[in-house]
């Protein structure tokens, strides 16, 4: 099921109790590579994030059986 598919979207009640300690987890995944990006130039940077975004377009598109 799609987020968008949810009987009650866009209006969710959830319990934060429940997702901190996922939320806490993915903040440790993520911080060695706010680390890593700040040690690149501005130019090295933004390459870096495009090719993120290229990356993430590529798969999005594959999930919708879409050809680019």
């Amino acid at each position: 099921m799609w987020i968008w598919q949810h009987n009650n979207w866009p209006n969710f009640i959830y319990n934060s109790a429940a997702i901190m300690p996922r939320l806490e987890s993915c903040i440790q995944t993520v911080s060695p590579l706010k680390q890593f990006s700040e040690l690149l130039s501005l130019e090295q940077r933004l390459d870096w994030e495009a090719s993120i975004l290229l990356d993430e377009i590529l798969a999005s598109a594959k999930i919708g059986y879409q050809r680019l």
